[in-house]
């Protein structure tokens, strides 16, 4: 049995398995599905280590709830830092041929404007095969759930097209999504664990023999969740077997309520930076807080050891779950003012477009042309890389801010490709809006559909 992580002996066979036969040239796909807090994630870090040592190339990204319209968020997670770690000479090498049409997705700052659609999934597909030639390739996606639609129709097209390749594509996710239809995907769902491994959680935290009827109460309240498991045996191991059946549905809110209010107020403000960002590095989540870095780095030491925050840098929730809690205790109007507050941030420190955006779809309308302006520049280049879902949303909220009277006509025929593509029948409406508002000029630009 592996230390710290119980009952998974035979999942993580088969995923050493898949690594093998990938390495050995015959790629596929696994896909690990439970619900939050099974365990996925640990599994997930034990394979890339195992992965490590047999000289395999890992490569790892994480959706998001805030990111899924940044289009191609996921892709660039897997590549961008990698391509930008070659040598001009090797990444114009690896970006040869076909696989050039993935350039300007996977490095946005490149010159050209991407093909769209299933150019760039074709050049994608040759981006990895390039990776492969030089070394065996891991792809991890964690949280797929949350990845967004263009890098998961990727993810759908490459998972049909490994078994020549020496590359193995593992993800998870909360529930059994398109990616596990795949032929060449095997679906391993994680199981609860058993009272037996409920007993050996409970000894991690204090070594000591715990009662028959306080393990009982644990499984029974928590249905074999690990995270739960752990944050019961923190929080109310003194308070014996009724505390557990009482407070046991809600005890990762009811523990991260607790302890931030016994840290206080500083270290709640900058818990909600965090949510709100979900990862961040310290001086970006200090400055959204209103808090001295120096300051920030203290308080974040101080949710590190109340089990809020990982011990890493950036600075991420120990858990999702643990950052729903700190999310659920704001109201929705404090939850939007923080996100337009985070977008100035992010601006002021020169992110990228989409990572501002991604703020301003979750803020509140307030009639700022730059706002408009920086929602539309990049619903453009979503739907110009072909990612229509992300471009409509952004393209969307663009047109909500309002922007100048002006610009609505076009960004009116804008967002009605984008629903054409998706095959939404609001796009008429929206030409026919555009005419009215537009132009000859615009009128002249109009499609015309059948």
């Amino acid at each position: 049995m592996f230390v710290g992580l119980y009952e998974r002996e035979r999942e993580f066979g088969v995923m050493l398995e898949a690594l093998d036969a990938a390495a050995g040239g015959c790629g596929a796909g696994v896909l690990l599905e439970g619900v939050a807090g099974i365990g996925k994630t640990s599994v997930l870090e034990r394979v890339c280590g195992a992965a490590r040592e047999r000289g395999v190339a890992v490569a790892v990204a994480r959706g998001s709830e805030l990111e899924e319209s940044y289009a191609w968020g996921v892709v660039r997670q897997l590549f961008e830092p990698r391509l930008r770690g070659m040598s001009a000479d090797t990444r114009d090498r690896t970006l040869a041929g076909a696989a050039a049409l993935a350039g300007p997705v996977v490095l946005p700052d490149a010159a050209a404007n991407p093909e769209a659609s299933f150019g760039v999934l074709h050049g994608l597909y040759w981006l990895v095969a390039a990776l492969a030639e030089q070394r065996p390739q891991l792809l991890v996606i964690d949280d797929l759930q949350w990845s967004d639609d263009a890098s998961a129709r990727f993810l759908g097209f490459l998972a049909n097209r490994l078994d020549t390749l020496p590359a193995l594509l593992l993800a998870a996710e909360r529930t059994g999504g398109t990616l596990g239809a795949a032929p060449l995907v095997r679906s391993i769902r994680l199981a609860p664990l058993s009272p037996a491994a409920t007993v050996a959680v409970l000894g991690e935290r204090d070594g000591g023999p715990v009662s028959e009827a306080f393990v009982e109460a644990c499984h029974g309240a928590t249905g074999g969740n690990p995270l739960l498991i752990r944050r019961l045996a923190d929080g109310l191991h003194d308070r014996g077997a009724d505390a557990v059946v009482r407070l046991g549905p809600y005890v990762v809110a009811n523990a991260v309520a607790e302890s931030l209010a016994r840290l206080g107020v500083g270290p709640i403000a900058l818990a909600r930076s965090v949510a709100v960002l979900e990862t961040a590095p310290l001086v970006t989540a200090a400055r959204l807080s209103g808090i001295d870095p120096e300051q920030a780095s203290t308080l974040g030491e101080q949710l590190v050891r109340a089990g809020i925050l990982r011990d890493s840098r950036p600075l991420e929730f120990e858990h999702a779950l643990v950052r729903d809690a700190v999310l659920n205790e704001m109201t929705a109007g404090e939850r939007a003012r923080l996100h337009a507050a985070a977008a100035r941030v992010l601006a002021d420190a020169g992110a990228a477009s989409e990572a501002v955006a991604a703020h301003l779809l979750h803020a509140e309308p307030r009639a700022d042309p730059a706002v408009a302006a920086t929602l539309a520049e990049v619903g453009r280049r979503a739907l110009r890389s072909g990612a229509p879902e992300e471009a409509a949303a952004a393209l969307a909220r663009a047109l909500a801010e309002p922007p100048p009277a002006a610009e609505r006509s076009a960004l009116l025929l804008d967002l009605a490709r984008a629903e054409h593509a998706l095959g939404r029948t609001e796009a008429l409406d929206h030409v026919l809006q555009a005419s009215d508002a537009g132009t000859d000029e615009v009128r002249a630009r109009m499609p015309r559909w059948r």
